[in-house]
């Protein structure tokens, strides 16, 4: 990318620290709030040494374009594939067959001993118009099937193995198979939970069914998988304890148009990110060309990796059908701290994996922070010279909307934003880090804030050009920390006890202790 003046003051490790010394219905649209966020009461645990072993052996076999992955609270072998072939070669063995074979010949991987693998049970079959054989294997404990550890393959017409994935889990042991409550208590558990109706009927797409709910420690608690629905009528999927009743798990069942999961503070695999309607405000989305970009009345986001200024083909975003709700994959080299690594500066093309799920992100905090900033008591509106696209009270100029620039490729390290005055986009850069450990800025929801902040201050002293000085500058250096961290602590995203050090930055990285972040002050 070419060379790009910095207008306003970056966000530079250096700048940083010389500031401090200076200064309803399932597809329906539905208020963010009415999602209830995913749980689940299992902490990752750390896989024996001999499985990670056997998981990085079995990925240097299939060669530099194979992988062997392991995710979840097991850290279980969860896929198993190859972007240039298959894992097997043509066989005339049953898609059973060809699968279970390649299991047992990469046992190890897999954690599985002899008598587990022969006691996967196929519970699940069916052949795609394609010829494919589609197979899912349960692990049974006494009878009863493991909720989330099992065996999936997709096996060619010719009996070409094309991948594995589920994440069985070995030496599991089910710790009580008598269940003390029924299927309708645990339904009236899950409804409690979500808020759902008292009666003791189940609703036309309510279900439940005992499962054995594995945990990193090897033991398996009896528990009840149950659809229910809330009040409001939107479909949860929650594990209730088959004895104690308690809510061990709980995902939404429902769908919504232009929904997307979302961190509030930073991508972290410790939690769950929240679903969220990107819609709910139809301006944020009313230029999105039929949700082929991530673009509205308040900004537009897009990954600016190609190398030149503004959004070049492939850099937008699209949804994916009707949402914008990408997985995020969490990279977990020796440096990475517990909320997890989200790229890899030693693996070429590695940043890519996040790229949608981060500059997803990047659009909701850019939209959050600008209602933020609308709202009383801050009131940066219209002919406050904000930035917006179309300025509907005709006060201020408009078209100039936030061009929030994700994983830009000008640099690492750093990030920026651009004021000019009011009537042309301000444009925000955000950049991977890897100083100490590899994640992208565009998830840091206080580094997307303190500069936004800048474009606050800047249009507000000499519209766009009136903290220049040294002085000033260090001034709206520490503005925008204050702005930032401000709104952070009012929503619950971080907290400022009395007397407590607050710093920024400390996703992207560690500067200070025992505070960790770019800067850090009392506030």
């Amino acid at each position: 990318m070419t060379f790009r003046k910095v207008v306003s003051a970056c966000l530079i490790v250096v700048a940083f620290v010389a500031a401090l010394v200076l200064a309803p219905a399932a597809g329906a649209l539905v208020a963010t709030d009415s999602v209830l966020p995913d749980i689940d009461v299992r902490e990752n645990g750390k896989p024996p040494d001999s499985l990670q072993r056997a998981q990085e052996r079995l990925a240097d076999s299939l060669g530099s374009e194979g992988f062997a992955d392991a995710a979840g609270p097991f850290g279980a072998t969860s896929f198993i594939g190859r972007s240039d072939g298959y894992l097997t070669g043509a066989s005339d063995a049953s898609a059973r067959a060809v699968t279970l074979d390649y299991v047992a010949d990469h046992s190890r991987a897999f954690g599985l001993g002899d008598a587990e693998i022969e006691a996967l049970e196929l519970t699940d079959a069916y052949t795609s118009i394609d010829g494919v054989r589609h197979l899912t294997f349960s692990q049974m404990l006494d009878g009863v099937p493991s909720y989330d550890t099992f065996v999936r393959s997709n096996v060619t017409e010719a009996g070409k193995l094309v991948n594995v994935s589920g994440g069985p889990v070995g030496g599991l042991e089910l710790d009580d198979p008598q269940a003390e409550l029924g299927r309708g208590e645990a339904l009236a558990a899950a409804r409690e939970d979500i808020g759902g109706s008292s009666s003791p009927a189940f609703g036309q797409l309510e279900s439940a069914r005992l499962v054995a709910f594995a945990r990193p420690d090897g033991k398996a608690e009896l528990a009840w998988d149950v659809y229910a629905e809330s009040a409001d009528s939107l479909l949860y999927e929650l594990v209730v304890g088959a004895d104690s009743g308690e809510v061990l798990l709980r995902q939404s069942r429902t769908e919504f148009a232009d929904q997307a999961g979302i961190w509030n503070s930073h991508p972290s695999q410790t939690l769950s990110p929240t679903l969220f309607n990107l819609a709910a405000d139809p301006t944020w989305l009313d230029d999105s060309a039929g949700r082929t970009r991530l673009k509205g009345n308040n900004t537009h986001t897009y990954a600016d990796i190609g190398g030149v200024n503004g959004v070049d083909p492939g850099e937008d975003v699209p949804s994916v059908g009707t949402n914008w709700n990408f997985a995020m994959t969490f990279f977990n080299q020796a440096e990475c701290p517990s909320f997890g690594c989200t790229w890899d500066n030693t693996v070429a093309g590695s940043a890519a994996t996040n790229r949608a799920a981060e500059t997803t992100d990047l659009f909701y905090l850019t939209n959050r922070f600008h209602d933020h900033l609308l709202a009383a008591p801050i009131g940066f509106d219209e002919a406050s010279r904000n930035f917006e696209r179309v300025n509907s009270s005709g006060q201020g100029l408009g078209n100039d909307h936030v061009l929030a620039e994700g994983d830009d490729s000008s640099g690492t390290n750093n990030a920026n934003f651009a004021t000019p005055p009011d009537g042309t986009s301000g444009r925000m850069q955000m950049y991977l880090w890897n100083i100490n450990w590899d994640v992208s800025g565009n998830g840091s929801a206080d580094v997307v804030y303190h500069e936004y902040s800048h474009g606050l201050t800047n249009r507000l002293v000499g519209n766009g050009g009136g903290l220049s000085a040294s002085q000033s500058g260090a001034m709206g250096e520490g503005w925008s920390d204050w702005y930032a961290n401000d709104y952070l602590v009012s929503t619950g995203d971080k907290t400022d006890g009395p007397g407590e050090d607050l710093g920024l930055g400390e996703y992207v990285l560690t500067n200070f202790a025992p505070v960790p972040g770019i800067r850090r002050q009392l506030m």
